[in-house]
């Protein structure tokens, strides 16, 4: 379980979930390791934050659809943020399932549109994600957005 939601009310100003977006229930055989992904109802929202800048910028990230113990389909929501080159709109990312060493499972996938990959993965029940870009890397902690 995480720790805490964000409701509705308090998403951020800029961006919205898109009304035609379809999301899928995932099967009930699927193992919980891979099902918890979709959370609530697949939507989650944090604040990008970076360790080479001062600010950070908030994204919502819908799991659209678990097809398999393997792959997703992801939908990523982001504001304009000229700070990263980040143009504002919503992408969908097909992703993967990977199961670590260490026997953690995360979620990798790629943003074409931004040429970097991403990864999110539970951490004492705790949603995050990281990205690393040619010169920079940054952190997020996702949290579900409720309606």
């Amino acid at each position: 379980m995480t720790r805490s939601v964000y409701h509705s009310r308090e998403r951020p100003s800029g961006i919205d979930i898109p009304a035609n977006l379809t999301v899928k229930t995932p099967a009930f055989d699927l193992p919980d390791n891979i099902k918890r992904f979709f959370g609530r109802n697949g939507s989650w929202w944090g604040t990008w934050k970076s360790p080479q800048t001062k600010n950070g910028f908030d994204t919502i990230i819908i799991i659209k659809e678990i097809v398999d113990e393997a792959s997703a389909v992801v939908a990523y929501v982001v504001p304009d943020y000229p700070p990263w080159y980040i143009t504002k709109g919503d992408y969908e990312i097909k992703g993967q399932f990977l199961k670590k060493p260490n026997g953690r499972t995360s979620l990798l996938f790629r943003f074409e549109p931004f040429g970097y990959t991403m990864e999110c993965w539970f951490q004492h029940g705790i949603f995050k994600g990281a990205v690393h870009m040619r010169f920079m890397s940054a952190y997020i902690e996702l949290k579900p957005l409720i309606d």
